[in-house]
């Protein structure tokens, strides 16, 4: 089984509602043989008049949150694909540990069953660990939500973590409170699937030592799933005539291997 990673263009075009349905009308056409599933970004923030949030990607999408126990629309939800178990969150709400996000994340995680479902992936839009120079502001909510939600995800031994927001790649070690740490998950920035703003280029020197390969350039990622033991994530540049992997690391279900490829 194989589940391709892009960060979508809609979300980050900044245009009127109308412009919006135009450009999601013409990705749907070109995407519509494959499922997509959603994550909220800061761009589908958008406050009305009527000073609501999120109405356009509540109202254009239907995730399976009813089915996953969750009440706030499209925001957070779960769901299976064969063996991999998938958790959406978003810090652009409450993640303190009395939030309805983190109570449902909470029950969530703990109600996978690892006999089904012996692989956890998490999407969200803002990076928690990233070397680029860009969205490192405090401001940026997926600072804190970090704080609140990493302990979660690490004795739930969650593998990855998936994000976009920089305009670049980058794949992390397995990484707990910025320390390298075995089981803890890898979380890998893929938000170069191009937008009006360019490529986020600069990043902080020196490299921190959890991060593993970083990268400005458009491309995609592919999680591999081969068994319910082993999967593969590779990156791809956009501009390679042929399918040559840039990157990529081997998973193990109860261990993440840093067997990488340059």
């Amino acid at each position: 089984m194989t589940i391709s990673w892009v960060t979508a263009t809609a979300g980050e075009s900044r245009v009127k509602y109308g412009q919006h349905n135009a450009s999601l009308d013409l990705e749907s056409r070109a995407t519509q043989p494959a499922s997509q599933m959603m994550a909220a970004g800061n761009h589908e923030i958008e406050t009305s008049c009527q000073l609501t949030t999120f109405d356009a990607y509540q109202a254009r999408y239907r995730m399976p949150f009813h089915e996953s126990g969750a009440t706030r629309g499209n925001l957070f939800y779960s769901f299976d694909v064969a063996s991999v178990h998938v958790v959406v969150l978003t810090p652009y709400i409450p993640t303190y540990r009395a939030s309805i996000q983190f109570k449902w994340a909470a029950r969530d995680l703990e109600r996978v069953d690892r006999r089904v479902t012996p692989w956890i992936v998490v999407m969200m839009h803002g990076p928690w660990y990233s070397s680029n120079r860009a969205h490192q502001s405090n401001v940026e909510p997926q600072h804190a939500m970090r704080k609140d939600m990493e302990e979660l995800l690490f004795d739930h031994r969650v593998h990855v973590v998936l994000a976009g927001h920089v305009h670049s790649y980058e794949r992390t070690f397995p990484v707990f409170r910025h320390e390298r740490t075995v089981n803890a998950p890898i979380y890998v920035t893929i938000g170069d699937g191009g937008n009006r703003e360019g490529l986020a280029d600069k990043y902080i020197e020196p490299r921190p030592v959890w991060s593993a390969y970083r990268k400005a350039r458009y491309g995609y990622g592919l999680l591999q799933v081969h068994n319910r033991t082993h999967a593969r994530f590779e990156w791809h540049e956009d501009k390679d005539k042929t399918s040559n992997v840039h990157d990529s690391v081997w998973l193990h279900a109860r261990t993440i291997v840093e067997h990488t490829r340059h």
